[in-house]
């Protein structure tokens, strides 16, 4: 009788991971790959992969199964959250600068979104 890990192991490569993915994919036959779906059949748990390699959307991206990919786009805008750092008179700034790009007096949260560089979700 042969022993077998059911898992990956810790110090696994990149390489190993990605071909883990690819493996779980061809058994979950579906038109998307979501990380519940992965975690029924993976030897890595999805937070491990993440940790590794980045956000799910470049996860999938990385394994060649980016159309696979069904959540939102995180925007660089968004994974950076710079604003979170700013403080009030830095915003105001920033406000005052979209207003002026826009040469309006009064701006919308969807001025904002489009034309700051800093504040406002940015989904694509």
């Amino acid at each position: 009788m042969e022993f077998k890990l059911n898992n990956l192991p810790r110090n696994c490569s990149n390489e190993e991971i990605i071909a883990e993915i690819k493996r779980v994919d061809s058994l979950v036959k579906k038109s998307t790959l979501t990380k519940s779906d992965f975690a029924k059949f993976s030897k890595i748990h999805s937070s491990t992969v993440i940790r590794r390699l980045g956000d799910w959307h470049k996860v999938l991206e990385l394994a060649g199964l980016a159309h696979k990919y069904s959540g939102p786009v995180v925007s660089p805008k968004q994974r950076e959250q710079l604003a979170k750092r700013m403080t009030d008179e830095e915003i105001l700034i920033e406000l005052k600068n979209v207003a002026k790009i826009l040469t309006k007096k009064f701006i919308t949260v969807e001025d904002v979104k489009k034309h700051s560089k800093f504040l406002g979700p940015c989904y694509y």
